[in-house]
């Protein structure tokens, strides 16, 4: 733990040197492994960084086991209110009108970081039981 608040050190005098600044308040980390991990204290310039269990991430919601179901979730009540609708433009447009609409609205939230849970998926299935970014390095 002392090794992370040091190199939290180290990044807080780059960034005073570099004119920057790291808004605290919207700071937040997550430990992603499978184990329990009790809470530790990680602070900087002496504010505590909160610990989260789930964070938004380029529009993907990552969660600390790497599970995605959080992810999944928020896509699903996203789209579950476009079922109501094309209930109710099923016969009164035509087809290529309904594509269209489903392409803009469904589809893009579907599509969208699909690629992240299946490559951690197959770097899981490659390394085993050990955690999937444990095989990536940086």
């Amino acid at each position: 733990m002392q090794t992370v608040n040091e190199n939290l050190s180290k990044l807080n005098n780059w960034l005073t040197v570099n004119k920057l600044s790291l808004n605290l308040n919207k700071t937040c980390y997550s430990v992603y492994s499978s184990d329990k991990i009790n809470d530790f204290k990680i602070a900087l310039n002496g504010v505590e960084i909160k610990r989260v269990k789930s964070c938004k991430y380029l529009g993907v919601i990552i969660d600390d086991e790497l599970k995605f179901d959080v992810h999944i979730d928020y896509i699903y009540n996203r789209l579950i209110r476009y079922v109501g609708i094309f209930y109710k433009l099923a016969h009164k447009l035509p087809y290529f009108c309904r594509r269209n609409i489903y392409y803009a609205f469904v589809n893009t939230q579907i599509a969208f970081g699909i690629e992240i849970p299946i490559l951690l998926l197959l770097l899981s299935t490659i390394c085993g039981d050990t955690c999937p970014l444990s095989c990536v390095k940086c």
